[in-house]
């Protein structure tokens, strides 16, 4: 009875067989974005914890080598929330360049296309989807490391922007020089829900 039971506890926790996998970020985490402009004048980031979303597979654990087709994600990072540490700073960017009246949000939306295990415990994941921002959408991929941890797991995800592809001004003004190119960088911890 004991054996039975245990065996029916790590199903629940890792899945089974024919079933999904859904997790949503843990809003009670520190869950972090960031955004790097490295000019040759002025480096800066701006930083903001307001990030929500959800992946969602078929299958009961990532495994390498797996087909994903049956997958799903979504995150949105809340401009408005974006802080590089000087208030007028903040304001311009968010008034001149992102609009974030007008579009408040960035968004990532799409599959996962392919697990490689780099450890025991820890994946990379390719993913294909759509990167939106200022009103513009485009395809993008990237790459993810995901670490196992508690009922969940933790994503770490770097990539570039290039300004101009989403219709947004480099500024150039004596206050706020950023590069045309801007590195995101994502801290994640995902809990599974089912």
């Amino acid at each position: 009875m004991r054996a039975a039971l245990l065996a029916g506890l790590v199903l629940l926790a890792y899945g089974a067989p024919g079933w999904s996998r859904e997790c949503h970020v843990d809003t009670t985490r520190a869950n972090h974005v960031t955004f790097v402009s490295d000019a040759p004048i002025e480096d800066f980031e701006g930083t903001t914890d307001r990030i929500d979303g959800y992946v969602y597979w078929e299958g009961d654990a990532l495994i390498a080598g797996d087909t994903y087709a049956q997958s799903e994600f979504y995150f949105e990072v809340l401009l408005d929330a974006l802080d590089t540490g000087i208030g007028l700073r903040n304001r311009h960017m968010r008034d001149n360049y992102l609009h974030t009246r007008d579009h408040p949000y960035a968004t990532f939306d799409g599959t996962i296309q392919r697990v490689d295990s780099l450890t025991d415990s820890t994946w990379r994941i390719q993913a294909h989807g759509t990167f939106s921002i200022h009103g513009v959408d485009r395809p993008y991929d990237i790459e993810c490391t995901v670490t196992p941890e508690g009922s969940g797991f933790r994503l770490y995800s770097a990539f570039e922007v290039r300004l101009p592809d989403f219709d947004i001004e480099v500024p150039s003004l004596m206050f706020m020089k950023i590069s045309e190119v801007i590195q995101i960088e994502l801290y994640v911890y995902m809990v599974t829900i089912r």
